[in-house]
């Protein structure tokens, strides 16, 4: 098992704004894996004072309370090790912070026309006619198995 992701090559071949996606995913899913070490033996506590009739309304209180506190630990540790990876990522592939360039996948191939956002470029598009027979496609499929 590991968790090692291949941002860089995503980050090659599909550009930088999907690789943070997989990044940030990845990140969240270690984060949240480590938050399962202390909310298993927690929940482990309040069934074992739960059967032994323990269990009574100050008890759930501070339950809540504690795992309020070990939750807000948890987001900001999470958030301080985010920041890090970002910049991590930002300077490993030389961009600029909040820099919102998009990039195009190389192998894409479509059709030159002028961007919907400013008509003095153009930018390689899907034809509309593929798209067209794509979205029937999948509409029919999609009430076939519905």
């Amino acid at each position: 098992l590991s968790f090692v992701q291949p941002i860089p090559l995503i980050q090659e071949y599909l550009g930088p704004r999907l690789a943070f996606i997989f990044a940030w995913n990845g990140f969240y899913c270690k984060a949240l894996l480590a938050l399962t070490c202390v909310a298993l033996p927690i929940e482990a506590a309040v069934n074992v004072l739960t059967m032994c009739g323990m269990h009574g309304p100050t008890i759930h209180k501070r339950t809540v309370l504690a795992f309020s506190v070990v939750i807000t630990i948890w987001a900001r540790l999470s958030v301080n090790a985010w920041n890090r990876e970002q910049e991590y990522f930002v300077n490993l592939w030389g961009l600029e912070p909040g820099d919102g360039s998009q990039s195009t996948r190389p192998s894409f191939q479509g059709v030159m026309r002028a961007s919907k956002a400013d008509l003095n470029i153009t930018e390689k598009a899907y034809p509309t006619g593929m798209a067209t027979l794509r979205r029937i496609a999948s509409t029919s499929i999609t009430l076939v198995f519905c």
